[in-house]
């Protein structure tokens, strides 16, 4: 905001006087927060996931040993030392964590074809509230939450969004900002997202669970989200359906 304007005159209106002040500052405007029992069911059946996994969700930094090959194991888990002086495929034993990642991914496109500007804006609105809502509901719980989107966030050029999971309020302050300086253009299609993520997983090895809010699953981003799956992450689906433009917006 550059500048403001202020009116003032006299009670009945005789005389009116207008003056515009130079002012120089920001205002930044959070998405909404959504009840929870107005988000969708799947969001529920998410969280109590990510409760439990605080507790038993695998530590791929702590190797305790190895055992046998189970089926869902993945690939990248064998210990092929192991499994050639057994003589059947063995993986290595992990210990567990009691923090695991928690990512809110928000999908800026709201159709397969849609491409550039969003073309449904109220869709992504709508899907940028549930990801403000799931974010206070998981740092309130004292668990670690990152937010990450495909699109662009005002004045931060052409990189993706991508804010590493952490505790507290000055963290989840940070992600609203970041929600609230979103804007509704698309920087990469979501399968590339999945995609660059897949390979990011590869380096850094850490078991994530994912909340994926979008208006729609192409066949590209199944066989993105199978991959993740293969790698031992967990993905749950989030969808956004049409919506009213009743909600209003919470300053800050």
């Amino acid at each position: 905001m550059d500048t403001a304007t202020m009116t003032g005159g006299d009670l009945f209106g005789v005389w009116r006087y207008t003056k515009p002040i130079p002012v120089q500052m920001s205002m930044i405007v959070y998405p909404s927060l959504v009840s929870i029992d107005d988000m969708p069911a799947i969001y529920q059946v998410w969280q109590g996931e990510v409760e439990v996994a605080r507790w038993i969700v695998e530590d791929p930094f702590l190797i305790l040993g190895v055992r046998p090959y189970g089926a869902g194991d993945p690939m990248n888990r064998i210990h092929w030392k192991a499994s050639a002086r057994t003589g059947e495929l063995q993986v290595y034993k992990q210990g567990w964590t009691a923090d695991p990642q928690s990512w809110i991914i928000v999908n800026i496109q709201d159709s397969a074809e849609m491409w550039s500007v969003v073309t449904r804006p109220e869709l992504i609105e709508q899907a940028l509230r549930y990801a403000a809502t799931a974010a206070v509901e998981a740092i309130g719980r004292g668990l670690p939450a990152g937010f990450a989107h495909n699109g662009y966030r005002a004045g931060r050029g052409r990189d993706v969004l991508r804010i590493e999971p952490d505790y507290g309020t000055p963290h989840l302050e940070s992600l609203l900002e970041a929600m609230a300086e979103t804007e509704l253009k698309c920087l990469v299609p979501m399968e590339q997202f999945l995609q660059d993520e897949v390979r990011l997983n590869e380096e850094e090895q850490q078991v994530r669970s994912y909340l994926l809010i979008t208006p729609y699953v192409s066949a590209a981003m199944e066989q993105e989200i199978e991959r993740l799956h293969d790698q031992g992450h967990r993905v749950t689906i989030l969808p956004v359906e049409q919506v009213k433009r009743d909600v209003g917006a919470v300053g800050a």
